[in-house]
């Protein structure tokens, strides 16, 4: 009740209540509500329920007809249905609704009203979730913990927290963006390299290689696609290990895509290896289980790209 009347007062009349559960120690609340609460708003929806709190005002209830009731000021639920008589449930000076529920004597009974989370649940459908009393206490007790663990790793005082974590997100950013430019850098280095080993089988120019550099296949599918560009016209294969598994990336030109389609050869070339493969006509990729393999597939791409293109010159 207490929090219902503060949601209306922090954010507005239209604020009706879709659905909740109230339990000894923490609630759910249900309400409609058209935008995520700002930190502000439930900062001040706490002030308000904690407020009344400890001001430790008698719960009233009285039963009386529904008629005389919502002529006293009371709340009814919306959507809800109410006989010739109801049970009426006010906080002095604060909150006065219908509920047929069990409620403490004082508000103070509840001891402390701390909010845990508040997310959509459905279009204009918001829910908040609280604890109280004992719940409370323990949950600020856990965030107390957890901001005595942070003081110790990031080695600052509570009021500093904040911006030390700032910097140290600020200074992994710059990290991150250093070992991307080292990593183009790499790149640059390694697509200079292989596409000096491209070979030329039936008038097409081939690269295949290991790279043991690279075990991660988005970017080892990246080098691909760069190698092929640089090509113009060709084919591009690349092996790798990732977790003790073989991994292979194709990569086709455009003008060749219908005679050396990328994912057909990843196909085969993931089953020469125990495992499977796949991919559009201009990349393709392939995954096996014996990393003695990988070798021998490589060594099979010159082959298979002839019959790949006798079988599409019938």
């Amino acid at each position: 009740h207490l929090m219902h009347q503060a949601l209306k007062v922090v954010l507005g009349d239209h604020i009706q209540q879709a659905g909740s559960l109230v339990a000894p120690d923490r609630l759910r609340f249900d309400l409609t509500h058209y935008e995520k609460l700002t930190d502000e708003e439930v900062g001040e929806i706490e002030r308000l329920v904690n407020s009344e709190i400890r001001r430790n005002q008698p719960v009233e209830t009285m039963v009386m007809s529904f008629d005389e009731a919502r002529a006293t000021g009371a709340v009814a639920l919306f959507g809800e249905k109410y006989g010739d008589n109801v049970r009426v449930v006010n906080v002095p000076g604060f909150s006065k609704e219908l509920c047929g529920g069990t409620h403490v004597d004082r508000t103070g009974d509840i001891g402390l009203f701390k909010i845990t989370s508040e997310a959509s649940l459905a279009t204009g459908v918001r829910r908040i979730e609280a604890v109280t009393g004992a719940g409370a206490l323990k949950y600020v007790s856990e965030q107390d913990q957890v901001i005595g663990r942070l003081r110790e790793v990031l080695k600052a005082d509570t009021g500093q927290l904040v911006a030390m974590a700032v910097q140290q997100i600020a200074h992994r950013k710059e990290l991150e963006h250093q070992l991307k430019q080292a990593v183009k850098a790499q790149g640059r280095d390694i697509i200079k390299e292989l596409a000096g080993t491209a070979e030329e089988h039936h008038g097409i120019k081939i690269i295949t290689r290991r790279v043991d550099a690279i075990t991660d296949l988005e970017q080892l599918k990246d080098l691909a696609v760069d190698l092929k560009h640089h090509l113009k016209s060709g084919v591009v294969v690349l092996g790798t290990v990732a977790n003790d598994k073989p991994k292979i990336v194709v990569a086709t030109t455009d003008d060749l895509k219908g005679k050396v389609p990328a994912g057909s050869i990843a196909r085969v070339l993931g089953g020469n290896m125990g495992g499977g493969g796949g991919g559009s006509a201009l990349l393709g990729t392939a995954g096996g289980k014996n990393v003695n393999e990988l070798e021998d597939a490589l060594s099979a791409v010159p082959g298979l790209i002839e019959n790949s293109l006798f079988m599409n010159d019938e």
